[in-house]
């Protein structure tokens, strides 16, 4: 006998093994000294802002990296 799960159920079915493959690729991609921090997030979205501001610096540094690139590249 087959089981077929109603609609609603599914969805939820499908909703949680996408989130538990969001955060395990989240988690696959930090170095090993950073996994602690964010493990502990709810969400692979919470996570995901949370590695955002860790990693991609404030503005002016942002512009340093641009700057960077474009010396690099006008440099080819």
């Amino acid at each position: 006998m087959i089981n077929v799960l109603p609609p609603k159920v599914a969805e939820e079915v499908v909703a949680r093994e996408r989130e538990r493959k969001a955060r395990n690729t989240l988690l696959m991609a930090l170095p090993e000294d950073h996994l602690a921090k964010f493990h502990k997030m709810a969400d692979a979205k919470e996570m995901w802002e949370a590695i955002k501001s860790r990693f991609s610096g404030n503005d002016e540094s942002k512009k340093m990296q641009e700057n960077l690139l474009k010396q690099q590249f006008e440099g080819l």
